[in-house]
Order: C-alpha cells, then sequence, then structure tokens
C-alpha cells in the first residue's frame, strides 16, 4: 500500500504480509486488531499510529520505521524491529 498523504484506516481486522509506505505526514490507523506476518513493513518518512486500544500481533519478522503507540497492546512471537524519526 502507498499512502501519498492523509490516513488510511484499518478498522476491520485482517492481517498484512507485504509494506505500507506512507510519506511524511501519512499515517496507518490501526483501529482494531491486525496481524503482521512474515515480510510485513512500514516504511517511508509517516508513520502506523495504534488508536482505539487494538491489538496488533507480531506473528513473523517485520519493521515499522515510526510507530505512535497511545494505546493498544503487541503481542506474538515474531521480531519487531522499529526505527525512529
Amino acid at each position: 500500500m502507498d499512502v501519498q498523504s492523509g490516513s488510511i484506516s484499518i478498522g476491520s481486522g485482517g492481517t498484512a504480509s507485504g509494506n505500507f509506505n506512507m510519506a511524511a505526514g501519512a499515517f496507518t490507523d490501526f483501529a482494531s486488531s491486525y496481524t503482521l506476518n512474515a515480510g510485513a513493513s512500514v516504511t517511508g518518512a509517516g508513520s502506523a499510529r495504534m488508536v482505539s486500544a487494538p491489538t496488533l500481533t507480531i506473528a513473523g519478522a517485520t519493521s515499522v520505521r515510526n510507530l505512535d503507540m497511545p494505546g493498544g497492546m503487541l503481542t506474538g512471537a515474531g521480531n519487531l524491529t522499529v526505527g525512529g524519526r
């Protein structure tokens, strides 16, 4: 997924094993429980945000460049690499 501006809200749960590419100032909002499988990543200058207290399950080796966690929970047996701004 390639988000150039604004935000996309994932509100119905699901899984991913691909890339979320976020342009500067763009957001992916995880608003319900979601699973990141091996190979999933959030890249670019934008951010992934956990909103409405979802559970983000890390099921394999994944990476997220910018992760905002004002609420929610991380779980799973996979390795999560988190980068900074």
